[in-house]
């Protein structure tokens, strides 16, 4: 999907800012999420977009078929525009990458860095000092158990060393 396309912007920013309320509502009984589809044929785009709530999963995906996108996406924020922001990276293609993988680079306190990827925290233990020594976690995200190493590299500058789903 081109960012070239303002009209499509436009009326997808209008369309979840009618279904917004109904979202945030979702947010007391699951895991709201988009359901839409944006038809790309002609000079004025179609947009529709829906909410569905999952108890508690989320799921995230994206059909091209011809001239049109169908898409699936969950709502993490009771803010219209940052759910607009967020779809519309996902729908380009530059959404931001929630995975934890060995011999990436985190930079900020650990425990907040985890939390904005999703993941709750039930247990974490450091051998070392602040700046040097390692970092085991373990969180769940979408109903998976993780078990996390990082290495301290300096002050909140950690490399993942392991990552194992349990």
């Amino acid at each position: 999907m081109s960012t070239g396309h303002s009209n499509i912007r436009k009326e997808l920013f209008r369309r979840i800012k009618r279904v917004a309320k109904e979202a945030e509502d979702g947010m007391r009984y699951g895991v709201p999420h988009l359901v839409g589809e944006v038809s790309l044929e002609g000079n004025d785009p179609k947009v529709e977009v829906v909410v569905a709530v999952f108890e508690d999963t989320r799921h995230r995906f994206m059909i091209v078929e011809g001239g049109s996108v169908k898409f699936l996406f969950p709502v993490d924020s009771e803010s219209p525009r940052r759910t607009f922001m967020e779809l519309w990276m996902f729908l380009n293609g530059k959404s931001e990458d929630s995975r934890i993988r060995p011999g990436n680079t985190i930079k900020g306190p650990l425990y907040e860095v985890l939390r904005k990827k999703r993941f709750e925290i039930v247990w974490m233990s450091s051998q070392g000092s602040e700046s040097t020594g390692y970092a085991q976690i373990v969180a769940i995200r979408d109903g998976v158990r993780y078990n996390m190493l990082f290495e301290v590299l300096g002050d909140n500058l950690f490399r993942v060393v392991d990552v194992k789903e349990t």
